[in-house]
């Protein structure tokens, strides 16, 4: 069963058109990020400028 489109009247393709643009990262400016991190309710970067480190 496939989806219809919401901004054209045939079958979803997946080709994105209804989606938002990111906003740009604060910190490095980056639009191809998955995650935005924040702390204390202000964004404090993506997962393109933050390295996870794991403690021991």
């Amino acid at each position: 069963m496939a989806y219809m489109c919401i901004k054209q009247q045939k079958e979803c393709d997946g080709c994105g058109a209804c989606q938002e643009p990111l906003a740009p990262c604060p910190e490095c400016g980056s639009q191809e990020y998955g995650v935005l991190y924040e702390r204390n309710q202000k964004i404090i970067g993506c997962d393109d400028c933050i390295e996870r480190r794991w403690v021991d």
